[in-house]
């Protein structure tokens, strides 16, 4: 089951950093019969735009086939195969990554994916945040986090676009919708969609193996509402 998360949501707890090192709303249960409405509508526009985007959540084949219609994910996914295939090189070098470490993978089409290791954090510490450029494809590798979502609609801001950075900072949102993201699952988060990842899901920190791929927003899309 997919669940997919857009700007009604109130609250979802269903069964993801941001950062950029440098180079070296709805709730529906989709199904695996077709892409989900949402996503129909993002293909139909400029080819493969994102501009009506609906955050994903779900596990890997069920989220993969909801976003199938779009070209522009399937670097991401060939990336994934090969992640979660037992002894093979981007497994052992994501589980080779000491606590605090990161790196960024170059993958086709202009994708890339920033693998990293790091202790979940309490909610004080994180922040809302968006991007322009890129689609998040947050994809547990081990371990459990929480994930919280608003669309940006709702959310006021705190630190204007940084364009080197792809990013833009909210204040907080205390009524945002709540994704549990298990060993296994993905988060995709939209241009309209804010997100705050990398939070604790009990009061005792846990180590995070996780990769975050950085899909380019077609050319066309203005990846904004």
């Amino acid at each position: 089951t997919v669940v997919q998360i857009g700007k009604d949501a109130d609250d979802v707890r269903g069964h993801g950093q941001g950062r950029i090192p440098p180079r070296g709303g709805r709730v529906g249960k989709g199904d695996e019969r077709g892409p989900a409405p949402a996503v129909s509508a993002l293909a139909s526009v400029a080819g493969e735009s994102v501009d009506g985007g609906m955050a994903l959540h779900g596990a890997l084949d069920p989220v993969r086939a909801q976003v199938a219609p779009l070209e522009i994910f399937g670097p991401a996914f060939a990336y994934l195969d090969e992640l979660f295939r037992d002894g093979s090189p981007a497994a052992v070098r994501l589980r080779g990554l000491a606590a605090g470490d990161s790196q960024r993978i170059e993958l086709a089409g202009g994708s890339f994916a920033l693998e990293q290791v790091y202790p979940a954090k309490v909610r004080a510490d994180a922040f809302f945040e968006s991007h322009r450029k890129y689609i998040d494809v947050q994809v547990m590798f081990e371990g459990v986090e929480a994930m919280e979502l608003a669309d940006i609609a709702r959310l006021t801001t705190r630190q204007p676009y940084h364009a080197e950075r792809d990013v833009i900072v909210y204040a907080d949102c205390p009524d945002a919708s709540v994704l549990r993201v298990r060993a296994g699952e993905v988060a995709v988060f939209f241009p309209a969609d804010g997100h705050m990842p990398g939070l604790r899901t009990d009061a005792a920190p846990t180590l995070v193996r996780k990769t975050v791929i950085k899909v380019p927003v077609p050319a066309g899309a203005t990846g904004r509402p």
